[in-house]
């Protein structure tokens, strides 16, 4: 926000999709985005890749105030990525890659480690426009999907309360 106040925008410079077991990125394009929450949706060519698709639950029981849900995603971005790298690989990487984020990303993946988190909890509150849990995240995670038990998405995750994380949205 103080960055916004003085006047300051965002611009993109690179936006890269990497996927477990998969060692090249896939460049990423913006398809749309939203003006009321931190999520978008974007676009890649999957190189002729089969990539499982995930399924979604909209029936109206996929989402029930107790229910457990799952969230995986990655939150924190490359730092998660890097704190559970050991120390001997990880100064291996930054002798081989330097200190660049976008180089580590690289070398991370080729090395089978970009993996992502997962959490669980359950739902507090189901409304139309959406889910209360208390899956673990924090900044970063948003765009994560939520499945349910069933392994279905029934969300995305694109909100948590700093001070609170028994609620994110």
């Amino acid at each position: 926000k103080p960055f916004f106040d003085s006047g300051l925008r965002p611009v993109r410079v690179l936006f890269r999709a990497f996927f477990h077991r998969i060692k090249e990125p896939f460049s990423l394009g913006i398809a749309r985005f939203s003006d009321k929450a931190d999520v978008a949706l974007l676009r890649f060519d999957q190189r002729g890749i089969k990539l499982p698709l995930l399924s979604l639950d909209s029936s109206p029981k996929a989402a029930t105030v107790g229910g457990p849900v799952i969230l995986i995603g990655y939150p924190a971005g490359i730092e998660a990525l890097l704190a559970r790298v050991d120390p001997a690989t990880l100064r291996k990487i930054i002798d081989i890659r330097g200190r660049n984020t976008n180089e580590i990303a690289q070398e991370l993946s080729q090395h089978g480690l970009i993996r992502p988190l997962t959490t669980w909890g359950h739902l507090s509150d189901v409304q139309p426009h959406q889910l209360t849990y208390d899956a673990l995240t924090t900044a970063g995670g948003s765009g994560s999907p939520i499945f349910n038990l069933q392994g279905k998405v029934i969300g995305i995750n694109q909100a948590i309360l700093e001070n609170f994380p028994g609620s994110n949205f």
